[in-house]
């Protein structure tokens, strides 16, 4: 039901022309509703579109943003933790 009610507000603010049924917006409202319903404090996407339809749907219960790595706590609840560093890609040859 939250799915079908967010793709109605998207379609509310849509012009006309570009009403007709879409895939995509279903499934990023789809996405969106399943986050808002399990209480997620942030949502997270690679993609621009999707992360521009929590200003557009106006939501303030769920933050969005790109993953982005920051660290890797060892007691959770503490600030102890290890710093995530990119690594190297190494190339292996494998042999026959």
């Amino acid at each position: 039901m939250e799915a079908a009610r967010l793709e109605a507000q998207i379609i509310d603010q849509t012009k006309v022309r570009d009403r007709e049924d879409n895939k995509r917006r279903k499934w990023d409202c789809f996405h969106i509703a399943t986050a808002l319903a399990l209480g997620c404090p942030t949502f997270f996407a690679l993609d621009e579109r999707l992360l521009n339809r929590g200003t557009q749907l106006n939501i303030t219960s769920a933050a969005f943003g790109k993953p982005v790595p920051r660290s890797l706590p060892i007691f959770p609840g503490t600030d102890a933790g290890i710093e995530i560093k990119e690594l190297p890609i190494r190339a292996i040859r494998l042999e026959d």
